[in-house]
């Protein structure tokens, strides 16, 4: 998964994510790369990292 190539063919060659909660706010991506996005928000945090939801 290349996601630099993936926002390069972006409408706007941006890409932006929300990782708290697994969403694509801008531009175009791949299913592969949305389903990775979301399954991001449900993974399990690393010991002793905090996150913050907001």
């Amino acid at each position: 998964m290349d996601v630099f190539a993936e926002a390069a063919s972006s409408a706007d060659h941006v890409m932006e994510v929300d990782l708290l909660n697994g969403a694509v706010v801008r531009g175009t991506v791949s299913e592969n790369l949305a389903s990775a996005v979301a399954a991001f928000a449900e993974a399990p945090p690393r010991s002793g990292v905090r996150m913050a939801r907001t």
